[in-house]
């Protein structure tokens, strides 16, 4: 699966210019091999080919050269593939391209507190509030009320009935998150964007933005001179956004950077799902609802290895039953049994360090 030819395509090309800048939109003719490449096949195709049969090929912040045009201040910023109507192997590619938003001009500080007119050389902003939101609540603390003396006080459990049945839908509380907004300005759009985005942190790490100027407690310069200084465990955080901007600041072309990561001290990005269902598990050896146990030999080809729970009338029940985590009902009393997911990508955010102010231990 791969692309098998590119040209020019004349259609589509257009050009502006206003007070703001100049922008260009340049089109590109691609085919692939297959019907089954789809739009990542093509932009991954442009980011990883300079060149194709002597054509020299575009990418994000490439500079506008399309036939005999050009302009070395408009950079590329965003490439939108489009399958050709009446064909399935045929695309069109639009490339558009931006000269940058001039900035004011300022000085600003590095870490050390040395004063710079490069804005690659000046230290993070940081912006710190938090975010509110509702989720339902798959355990609590039972605090008394039932009789049958299966739960104890002061425990966690999943929130049941008196006849431990789990509630349906469930309770909904409210939970925040602490968001981090983090700026600075970059020579490139990072190329962490891709698996950074939703990413949620497989291991601990830190976050250090320095200033000789931060005190602490006895109004003395702390001596690691932290201005943020915050560390976080496995799975706290999430990458919820990252932001560019192609800017002029100071007679530079820079890339103007805008992170935004969640925080979740209670909760985490992993989740814990509460085992229950509606049938149990019916594979070899496992209980077969009649007072004996499944044979391999007993179940053919093609069946799910799995029964339906009936109740003491032989009726199939409706409501879930806690499992045991090996798939059949748990035990009356018994502890409920939650199993952990990762629903959203999982990095080391020590790789990080184009977008997030990480710690160097």
């Amino acid at each position: 699966m791969s692309v098998t030819n590119v040209a020019l395509a004349w259609a589509g090309s257009t050009g502006s210019e206003t007070k703001q800048g100049r922008e260009f939109t340049t089109t590109y003719r691609v085919e692939t091999d297959t019907h089954l490449d789809q739009t990542k096949t093509i932009i991954d195709f442009f980011r990883d080919n300079a060149s194709f049969g002597g054509l020299a090929l575009p990418y994000l912040d490439s500079r506008y050269a399309f036939a005999n045009d050009s302009d070395t201040s408009a950079l590329c910023d965003s490439i939108a593939p489009k399958r050709a109507e009446n064909s399935q192997q045929h695309w069109s590619v639009e490339f558009h391209y931006k000269t940058p938003d001039e900035e004011e001009e300022e000085t600003g500080e590095t870490e050390s507190g040395d004063a710079s007119n490069n804005p690659l050389d000046w230290r993070p902003t940081v912006d710190i509030s938090f975010v509110e939101y509702t989720r339902p609540v798959t355990k609590a603390i039972y605090r008394g009320g039932m009789t049958n003396g299966l739960l104890q006080e002061g425990q966690e459990y999943p929130v049941v009935n008196s006849a431990m049945t789990v509630l349906d839908p469930p309770l909904e509380r409210a939970a925040l998150q602490q968001l981090f907004r983090i700026g600075k300005y970059w020579f490139e759009y990072p190329w962490v964007a891709k698996f950074a985005f939703r990413a949620v942190n497989k291991e601990a790490f830190s976050l250090l933005v320095r200033d000789p100027n931060m005190i602490g407690e006895d109004g003395r310069p702390t001596e690691d001179e932290g201005a943020l200084n915050v560390s976080f465990s496995p799975f706290q955080c999430q990458i919820a956004s990252l932001n560019g901007a192609l800017v002029k600041k100071n007679g530079l072309t820079v890339w103007k950077l805008s992170t935004e990561m969640l925080v979740d001290y209670e909760f985490g990005f992993r989740v814990d799902v509460l085992d229950r269902g509606l049938a149990a598990k019916g594979g070899d050896g496992d209980p077969d609802g009649r007072g004996g146990t499944w044979a391999e030999a007993d179940i053919p080809n093609g069946v799910p290895h799995t029964r339906q729970l009936l109740d003491p009338n032989g009726v199939p029940i409706t409501d879930p039953v806690l499992f045991n985590g090996q798939g059949q009902p748990l035990t009356l009393g018994a502890d409920p049994v939650h199993i952990t997911w990762s629903i959203y990508p999982e990095h080391d955010f020590k790789a990080f360090t184009d977008i997030l102010p990480i710690k160097v231990h």
